[in-house]
C-alpha cells in the first residue's frame, strides 16, 4: 500500500518514491552508488595527502598548499554504515523417522467455542506446514496440542520416532525472565560460555548486552533469543507461531533464509505472507470451527481458494474494435505516431544520459533525498525506455504492412 518509504538509518531520514519492493532495489542502488563514490574520494585524499607530505618544504610548496586547502575545503563523504544483520543456520541435530506427527479425529473446543474437530493430517520428515486463518481461529491452540501444551479433547496426537522438537511461542512463554540473555543460551543446551557469546553476537547481542535479564528485554530482543536458543538445541522439528513477530525487515529476512536452509521438518502459523510463500509447501486453513488441510504451496492455495469473478455483462464487454473512419489513410496516422515514439525514446534517453553523469557525481550523495529522487527517476525512465521500444517494434510492424 506504501506509495514513499522513508528510511531511518544512521541519523539520516532518506525518502523513496514507490512501494517497498521499490524502495529496496533503490537503496541497494544508491548504497552501491555512494559506496563507490566514497572508496573514489578515499583514493583522491590519499593522493592529495601524499603529494602534500611530500613537496609541502620543497620546491613545489605553493603547489602542496593549494592541495591542502583543496583537502580543507573537501566536503568529506561519510563511510557508508552497513545494517546490522543476523546471519545464522539452523541444523537438525539428527534424522527423524519418516512419521514426524500424526493427527487422528483430532477436536479442540472451550464450552461451546469449536476450534476444530475430526481433523486428520500426517506431517512428514522434511515438510513445511503453513497454518493459516484469522486472527483468534485456533491456529496457536493447535500448535499447542501439536506439542503437548494443550490436551485435546477428542482424538489423539502421535509424535513420531526420533522427533526432537524446538519451539516459538508468540508468548515467549520458554524464557525464564530472571535469567540472563547468556544464562538463557547456556541452559539451552551444551555449550561453552565463549561459544555462546559468539552465537549471540550474530543475533545482534554483543557485549553487556548479553547480561541484561530476559525481563528487560524488547519483542524483537526475545525472538531473536528464542531463535538463538533454537540453534543450540538442534532440533528436527521446528514448531514456530508467529516467528516474525517483532523482527525488523533485515531480521526477517534472515529468519526466512535460515529456514529456507533448514533440513528439518517445519510446521509454523503465521500472518506474513512473504514467509509462507517462500516456505509452505502444504497449508491448513483454520477457520469457523474447521482445520482443513490442503497440499498445495501457500501461493496455490490462494489461488484455489479465490472467490471466482462474476461473469463478465454485456455492458461491461469491451465492444468490438470499429471500422477506421474515413479521413487520412491509417498508413500516414501510423507514421506519424511512429514519429512521435522515435522523438520520446530520443528525449528519455538523453534525460538516462544526464542522470547517468549525476548518479556518477559523488556531490550527487551529499543530499541523501537528492540521490534517492535522481535513482528513482533514472529507473522510472528506464522502464519506460523500455515500454516506448516495444511500441516502436509494433509500429515499425505495422508501417511496413502499410
Amino acid at each position: 500500500v506504501a506509495t514513499e518509504v522513508v528510511d531511518l538509518t544512521g541519523g539520516v531520514a532518506a525518502a523513496y518514491k514507490g512501494n517497498y519492493s521499490q524502495y529496496v532495489a533503490q537503496k541497494e542502488l544508491a548504497e552501491a552508488q555512494l559506496q563507490e563514490a566514497y572508496e573514489r574520494q578515499q583514493q583522491e585524499i590519499a593522493k592529495l595527502e601524499a603529494y602534500v607530505r611530500r613537496y609541502k618544504a620543497g620546491n613545489r610548496a605553493t603547489m602542496a598548499k593549494s592541495r591542502e586547502n583543496r583537502l580543507q575545503r573537501m566536503d568529506r563523504i561519510d563511510r557508508p554504515r552497513n545494517q546490522a544483520t543476523t546471519h545464522f543456520r539452523i541444523a537438525p541435530a539428527s534424522r527423524s523417522g519418516r512419521y514426524v506427527v500424526a493427527m487422528h479425529r483430532a477436536a479442540k473446543r472451550y464450552d461451546s467455542l469449536r476450534l476444530f474437530s475430526g481433523l486428520e493430517l500426517v506431517v512428514q520428515r522434511g515438510e513445511r506446514l503453513g497454518l493459516v486463518g484469522p486472527n483468534g481461529s485456533g491456529k496457536s491452540t493447535l500448535i499447542k496440542c501439536i506439542i503437548g501444551e494443550e490436551e485435546l479433547n477428542e482424538g489423539e496426537v502421535v509424535i513420531g520416532h526420533g522427533v526432537t522438537l524446538g519451539t516459538f511461542g508468540q508468548q515467549h512463554e520458554h524464557l525464564d525472565e530472571e535469567n540472563s540473555v547468556l544464562d538463557e543460551l547456556l541452559n539451552a543446551g551444551d555449550v561453552l560460555p565463549a561459544q555462546a557469546r559468539n552465537l549471540l553476537a550474530q543475533f545482534l547481542f554483543r557485549g553487556d548486552d548479553v547480561f541484561k535479564p530476559v525481563s528487560a528485554l524488547s519483542g524483537g530482543e526475545r525472538n531473536r533469543l528464542i531463535l538463538c536458543k533454537l540453534m543450540v538445541s538442534a532440533p528436527n522439528l521446528l514448531v514456530l507461531d508467529e516467528p516474525t513477530n517483532h523482527l525488523d525487515l533485515w531480521s526477517r529476512q534472515a529468519l526466512e533464509r535460515a529456514l529456507s536452509d533448514y533440513a528439518g521438518t517445519l510446521i509454523f502459523a503465521s500472518h506474513d505472507r512473504y514467509l509462507l510463500s517462500a516456505l509452505a509447501n502444504r497449508i491448513v486453513h483454520v477457520k469457523d470451527g474447521q482445520a482443513t488441510p490442503f497440499d498445495y504451496t501457500y501461493d496455490e492455495w490462494r489461488a484455489y481458494t479465490a472467490p471466482v469473478p462474476p461473469a463478465a455483462t454485456n455492458k461491461s464487454k469491451r465492444a468490438a474494435p470499429s471500422a477506421p473512419k474515413p479521413g487520412k489513410p491509417r498508413s500516414v496516422n501510423v507514421k506519424r505516431e511512429l514519429a512521435k515514439v522515435e522523438n520520446e525514446i530520443g528525449r528519455v534517453e538523453a534525460r538516462l544520459a544526464e542522470l547517468t553523469a549525476l548518479l556518477g557525481d559523488e556531490a550527487t550523495y551529499a543530499d541523501g533525498t537528492s540521490a534517492a529522487e535522481l535513482s528513482q527517476e533514472y529507473q522510472e525512465l528506464n522502464t519506460r525506455l523500455q515500454a516506448l521500444n516495444t511500441d516502436w517494434e509494433l509500429l515499425a510492424e505495422q508501417a511496413l504492412v502499410a
